[in-house]
Parts: structure tokens; sequence; C-alpha cells
């Protein structure tokens, strides 16, 4: 797999966005913190990139007031992205991609097909499925 990884011109992570204004929020955003915590350190192991959207959407709710499902909020039902939340989650790899430069090298990048993809990252998700800890 790690070879298969080195084919590649870049690779990086974006992890999960927080959920908000629903039913054990607290719950889940603790869980997905974890998760989050787990695939920045196969970021670190497998030296590839990292997105952290995570953080910028606690930041942002936590400033702009934008933490309950609405018309100004990141969320359209506290789970799933509102425009306002694509919009920054959009920002945020955009300005992730500039400063690595990351889009002039997707341009020229060598294209390969989904099944060598699917064939390469398959002991790295069975890697994943048993670090998952069993309270999840």
């Amino acid at each position: 797999m790690v070879g298969a990884l080195g084919q590649a011109h870049e690779v990086f992570i974006i992890n999960e966005t927080p959920v908000s204004g629903i039913d054990n929020a607290d719950q889940i955003n603790g869980e997905l913190a974890c998760y989050n915590e787990i695939t920045k350190k196969l970021a670190q192991e497998f030296e590839v990139q990292y997105v952290d959207v995570y953080s910028v959407f606690k930041d942002f709710s936590s400033t702009k007031g934008a933490v309950s499902p609405g018309e100004e909020s990141l969320w359209s039902d506290g789970v799933h992205l509102s425009n306002l939340g694509v919009e920054l989650m959009c920002q945020t790899v955009l300005e992730f991609l500039s400063q690595k430069k990351t889009i002039d090298l997707i341009k020229t990048a060598k294209r390969y097909d989904s099944s060598v993809a699917t064939e390469a990252y398959k002991d790295l998700k069975a890697f994943v499925l048993t670090s998952i800890p069993e309270h999840i």
C-alpha cells in the first residue's frame, strides 16, 4: 500500500466536521474528535497531509454563533452542511491546497483507475477499522 501512495503526486486527509444543534451532539462530537485523532495519526504515519476542518468549523461556530440548524448555520439539519457550511469547507480546503501549491500539481497529475486506489488502500481500511476504540 505504501508503494501505491508513492505513485500519487499528493495525498491528503480531510477530517470530519462537528455536528451541532441535535440530540447527543456533545457525545457525537467526542466520537468524531476520537476518529479525527486516529486519522491525524494515520496521516503522520503515512506522511500524508492533513486538513483540519473540524477545528475551523468549531472556531467559526463559536465566534459567529452559527451553532443551530437554520438559515445562518453551518448545518442544514445539525449533521449535513448548509450552503454556508459547504462554502466554509470549500474555502478551507482551497486555502490549504493553495498554500501547498497542490492545485498546480493536481492539474498535471497522472490519473489512476478507481480499482487501483481501492486495491492500494485495502490494508489501510482494515487498519483503520481495527484502530477504532470499542466504545464508538
